[in-house]
């Protein structure tokens, strides 16, 4: 097999980033998304953005099938934010078929979240 070949062989397997979630947190918890049975998420960058003037905290959970939304499954917890501040978290982390992420803020309409990865 010639270098040629082989480099389109991995193009190929190549599965471009793409935007998972955009939403606007609630001032309850709620799912945002569910890995699809059967498949993989590698979560490449949470991107966090307070669009209010005043400091707003948020919480970001990423649970297992049938786990229910605890302090031990949270990636940010009451985290503050500063008005019209935003969080880049471009930590790595991979979810499997049916894993989910949920969202809270206390302040309503105050928190946007991204998160851009790859669903295999």
């Amino acid at each position: 097999m010639s270098a040629i070949s082989s480099d389109i062989n991995r193009l190929d397997r190549y599965r471009p980033r793409r935007r998972i979630v955009a939403v606007i947190a609630r001032t309850t918890a709620v799912s945002v998304y569910e890995v699809p049975s059967g498949r993989t998420l590698r979560i490449e960058s949470i991107s966090v953005c307070n669009v209010g003037t005043t400091t707003a905290t948020f919480r970001l959970h990423v649970l297992a099938p049938g786990e229910s939304i605890a302090t031990s499954n949270a990636i940010y917890y009451d985290n503050p934010l500063r008005g019209n501040a935003t969080l880049l978290d471009d930590s790595p982390r991979y979810l499997t078929g049916g894993d989910r992420i949920a969202l809270r803020s206390d302040t309503a309409s105050a928190i946007a979240v991204q998160i851009h990865g790859v669903e295999e």
